[in-house]
């Protein structure tokens, strides 16, 4: 526990009328004593010896006083081995004031031996012995041989009354003499501030640090600035003045003025002065002026070596030096009190950035803010999404029981193709534990790490103990039976340390011995015709799995590729088959295994899969994670897949509707006028994301129900299975509120039937997301295919999260086991999920059949969430009557300085307005004839809306584009 500490220096301003007890041994009848009773001005004074020939009496010359003529003086004596002195000077008996504080001067030699107390009125003040007290000169601490000014704070009510002892006691063993010892000016005054150690903050500001305290407790203060290491000495270096309730901090103040610099730690010492008294010296800190960078660690207000500061209200704002680049942290170490003292994280340069929340509530955070990190879990790993590439830390803590802090490794650099992993729940067993993940990345393997329960995150760069694999789900084998630990996966895509590689996931825990036990069914793809799964031989995502029980027959499939059986004591046949497409290029070899019990255990068995001909397949499609909104970002995953069996390259071209602004994504990309262009490479069964946000224009410039599309293609493919696969075009209607949980297909709610076969897909994609209180651990999907629907011809594209589906006939069943799914209000991007599948319909179809499909979503053991029942309807496309089309004309289009316009003035259309993309009115003009040529050569580049407004109210708008 870390408190602020008091390094007890006793301290005299100046003794003035208040003083209520005042001795300097100065005055015409003072003289030096001539037996045990000391005749003072405030009384007499009592001289005891133990042993020795000195005792208590006047200063000579050569010892001369503090403040001119006197003091009083124990000169040094000598003593025989092993013999003790115990000298004493003892005051009158006085009435001690309220909150009674003991001022005086003190100076001594080595070996001094002093300590000065307070004795109560029933003591026997000639009975040294019995002699004991509060000892607050400690002669190894200070400078010898000059005066120091000394407070010892008594307390009280002023009901009370005692004795002022000084006390030399000393033993010889090693052959030196006590010291001698000069007191001077005493005085008993009522204290002026008696500091408390919760009442001060102490926090970086600007180039140094700030320190206040909440009220005014004397009438001025003083205050040094000391680098840790450096012995604190009152009396040197100039001292800060501060006369209200906060001090700016810009520099040491002994031995010598310094700037304060960054990470190195400091103390600071205050004390309140009054007009006769001064308050003990306060030790407060360290404090350590952190300014984390690129490249550096990232600790606490503490720094590395000392717990974080009481009343923190710290903010540390961390941006990358090279323009693009994304910040990134990985805490390594974590310690913050539980529900007082809170970690945030901010996704931005500011704290009006969004918030990445943790899972807390307020607590008792100072400041009442949820979202912050506590206790001893590590968090994060967090990586800025900012257009700048910042990320900011926010710390408070409350005044008591202040903990170890953090410690985070920050990198940066520019957005990373390796995505982190999200790891789904283990299959455990008594020493080993089967991991499976989700990745949408350019990594062709992953490095994999179990680590004891609590222990630190693994680091950024290399880390001892990590294995590599290029295949999942992974077992790892020869663990401690009934031990927890704590697992972590991260991708590569190059070599650890050099920015080719992912954070570390999100740490999943397991207990070897709480055992599930599974069945693995894992298909590969057999490159050297052995029969034998060997290193670096690919997953095949080329079939799906016949599972029979009992007579019942289900069809399954993974988005790994690798299926799991795990309901305990079921009996299953197993055949792997072939998708009909892939019949010509592979064949199977051992594709069945009969009478297959789930038992405690993990049961491996292996599917051959053997290349006959090579095979190229590349595919790009589009997912929209939420409908876009007028003056909302409209976001879009495209995901590029090699499901052949060699590597490929391509070039990825992505158009974004005309009407949609600025395109940002989280990944390198080059962009284009239109969108963006990118150089994909993947190796087999590899599928990468790609997430892009791109920002919707206000009303008027979009309204309910227009259309916005968009679309992209691969080139550079040769020989690609299908090339109705390298291209993709996605429609969706702008809405003004939607369901987070629904299913919409991609061609939008009508299908032009002259554009439509029966080789083409629908792409049908459910949205699911976590609007609930708790994590979501496991989340189901129940989804009935409509009759019109080809149940045989379904293909899974993509989802979110890890999947395990089961298709029985025309039912599907979408299981996200142990996802942990966060909700909404603690972080809305990372609390939403999809999966998306194609499906041919039926032939036969006519114009005016429609093909509903709903889904029913069920989080945990909760209700199911019905979505929506999207509709997708066959219909002949219809031109608009030329009536309507001619009612508002504009000519050129694109134009660069003149615009015609001509509008149908019988229909009442007198007026056009024009709009800029963020729905700016840009210009204006009434057509007294019905036609016009306007003036846009002021107009910037870009895309513009044209209106038409009509007497009765009426409108029509047609796109614009100025070049």
């Amino acid at each position: 526990m870390k408190k602020i500490t008091f390094l007890i220096l006793s301290a005299l301003c100046g003794i003035g009328a208040n003083a209520q007890f005042y001795e300097n041994f100065d005055g015409a009848s003072v003289s030096a004593p001539t037996s045990n009773d000391w005749v003072l001005p405030t009384g007499t004074w009592k001289i005891l010896s133990t042993a020795g020939t000195s005792s208590w009496t006047l200063n000579d010359a050569s010892h001369p006083s503090n403040t001119l003529p006197n003091a009083a003086f124990l000169p040094s004596e000598t003593l025989t081995e092993g013999q003790t002195s115990m000298d004493v000077l003892v005051s009158p008996l006085t009435p001690f004031p309220n909150n009674a504080t003991l001022l005086f001067n003190a100076k001594h030699t080595a070996d001094a031996g002093l300590s000065v107390f307070v004795l109560p009125a029933t003591a026997n003040i000639d009975d040294p012995a019995t002699f004991s007290g509060i000892t607050i000169f400690d002669p190894t601490n200070y400078p010898t041989g000059v005066y120091n000014n000394r407070t010892l704070h008594i307390g009280g009510t002023g009901n009370t009354s005692g004795y002022i002892v000084f006390k030399r006691s000393y033993t010889q063993t090693s052959g030196f003499t006590p010291g001698e010892i000069l007191i001077d000016d005493i005085a008993l005054v009522s204290d002026c501030w008696t500091p408390d150690a919760n009442v001060f903050t102490l926090g970086p500001a600007g180039n140094g640090a700030v320190l206040s305290w909440p009220a005014t407790y004397a009438g001025q203060y003083e205050v040094h600035v000391v680098q840790a290491g450096t012995t604190f000495d009152p009396n040197l270096g100039t001292t800060i003045i501060a006369n209200g309730n906060s001090v700016g901090l810009t520099g040491t103040t002994q031995p010598s003025a310094q700037p304060i610099v960054p990470n190195t730690s400091y103390y600071v010492y205050v004390r309140g002065v009054c007009e006769s008294s001064a308050s003990n010296w306060v030790q407060i800190g360290p404090f350590y002026r952190h300014l984390p960078e690129c490249g550096s660690m990232f600790y606490d207000d503490g720094g590395p070596a000392s717990t974080y500061l009481p009343n923190a209200n710290t903010t540390f704002t961390i941006c990358p030096t090279n323009p693009g680049d994304m910040v990134s942290a990985y805490f390594q170490e974590f310690n913050t009190e539980v529900g007082f003292d809170a970690l945030y994280v901010f996704d931005g340069p500011s704290t009006a950035a969004p918030m990445i929340a943790s899972m807390y509530g307020v607590g008792n955070v100072p400041g009442g803010l949820p979202g912050g990190y506590w206790g001893n879990t590590i968090p994060g790993p967090f990586t800025s999404s900012s257009p700048d590439g910042c990320l900011t830390f926010h710390f408070r803590s409350d005044g008591t029981n202040n903990l170890g802090g953090w410690k985070a490794e920050i990198s940066c650099g520019p957005p990373v193709s390796c995505i982190h992993p999200v790891l789904s729940s283990p299959i455990v067993t008594d020493t080993s534990v089967l991991l499976d993940w989700q990745t949408f990345d350019f990594a062709t393997s992953w490095e994999v790490i179990a680590l004891p329960c609590g222990s630190p995150a693994p680091g950024f760069g290399p880390v001892a103990g990590a294995v590599t694999v290029d295949t999942h789900p992974y077992e790892i084998t020869d663990l401690q039976e009934t031990t927890c630990y704590d697992f972590y996966v991260r991708s590569l895509c190059g070599v650890p340390g050099d920015g080719g590689q992912s954070s570390w996931s999100s740490p999943i825990s397991a207990t070897t011995g709480e055992n599930s036990g599974a069945i693995v069914l894992k298909p590969f793809v057999d490159t050297n015709n052995n029969g034998t799964f060997d290193t670096g031989e690919s997953i095949s995502h080329f079939g799906n799995f016949l599972v029979s029980n009992s007579g019942n027959d289900s069809t399954m499939w993974s988005s790994s590729g690798v299926v799991l059986l795990s309901t305990p004591g079921i009996t299953v046949n197993i055949t792997y088959q072939l998708l009909s497409e892939y019949a010509s290029y592979l064949t199977l070899v051992n594709p069945s295994y009969s009478n297959l019990t789930v038992d405690n255990t993990l049961q491996t068995y292996y599917f051959p899969v053997q290349v006959v001909q090579p095979l190229t397949n590349m595919s790009v499609a589009l997912v929209a994670s939420n409908a876009p909104r007028p003056n909302m970002v409209y976001n879009n995953y495209v995901m590029v897949s090699n499901y052949g069996t060699a590597t490929q390259t391509a070039t990825l071209d992505f158009t974004k509707d005309p009407v949609l602004g600025t395109l940002s994504s989280n990944q390198p990309i080059t962009l284009t006028p239109t969108g963006f262009t990118k150089s994909v490479t993947l190796a087999p069964n590899q599928t990468s994301l790609i997430d892009i946000d791109m920002q919707v224009p206000d009303v008027p410039v979009v309204n309910m129900d227009d259309v916005i599309t968009t679309s992209a293609a691969l080139t550079g493919v040769t020989n690609s299975l299908s090339s109705d696969f390298l291209s993709f075009t996605h429609t969706m209607n702008v809405v003004n509120s939607y369901d987070p949980n629904d299913i919409a297909e991609s061609h939008g709610p009508q299908i032009d039937i002259d554009e439509f076969s029966d080789a083409d897909y629908l792409y049908y994609t459910v949205r699911f997301q976590n609007t609930g209180n708790a994590e979501a651990i496991n989340i189901s999907i129940e989804n009935t295919l409509d009759d019109q629907l080809d149940a045989e011809s379904l293909r899974m594209v993509g989802a979110s999260h890890t999947y395990q589906m089961t298709r029985t006939g025309n039912d599907l069943t979408f299981r996200f086991d142990g996802i942990n799914l966060t909700w909404q209000s603690q972080n809305d991007e990372s609390s939403q999920g999809w999966l998306t599948y194609r499906i041919k319909v039926d032939p036969g179809f006519e114009v005016g059949d429609v093909i509903p499909n709903v889904a029913n979503i069920y989080f945990d053991t909760n209700p199911a969430i019905v979505t929506n029942t999207f509709e997708t309807q066959f219909v002949e496309q219809l031109e608009l009557p030329e009536s309507d089309a001619n009612q508002l004309l504009i000519w050129p289009n694109p134009a660069t300085d003149k615009l015609q316009i001509r509008l149908d003035a019988s229909a009442g259309f007198n007026k056009v307005e024009i709009y800029d993309i963020v729905g700016k009115k840009v210009g204006e003009n009434t057509l007294e004839s019905g036609a016009a040529t306007l003036d846009i050569s002021a107009l910037p580049s870009g895309l513009y809306l044209v209106k038409a407004r009509s007497f009765q109210g009426g409108t029509l708008s047609k796109k614009l584009i100025v070049e």
